[in-house]
């Protein structure tokens, strides 16, 4: 019987992308309860969040066709007010 590979095709990703699996798995595995679990993700939506009104800014600026401008605007409000909503359930 062999045993089931627990991350099938890792060594296909880069060396660096290949570091941040395993160190999310590690993370993960430390994981004793949902709850911590939950808090985990919950710091990653936020850290995704910030990325996104950081990158935002520059898009609005480079964009050329107005519809596309305000739709970034648009979603540049709408990201930092989940941001606040995160930093709640953060804190």
């Amino acid at each position: 019987m062999t045993r089931p590979r627990l991350m099938p095709g890792l060594f296909s990703f880069t060396p660096v992308a290949r570091f941040f699996v395993l160190r999310e798995k590690q993370i993960i595995m430390k994981m004793n309860s949902l709850s911590n679990l939950l808090a985990h993700e919950i710091v990653d939506l936020y850290s995704a969040e910030e990325q996104i009104i950081d990158a935002l800014p520059q898009m609005i600026e480079k964009a050329q066709n107005q519809e596309l401008k305000k739709a970034l605007e648009e979603h540049l409000r709408v990201t930092e007010k989940q941001k606040t909503t995160w930093r709640r359930y953060i804190n």
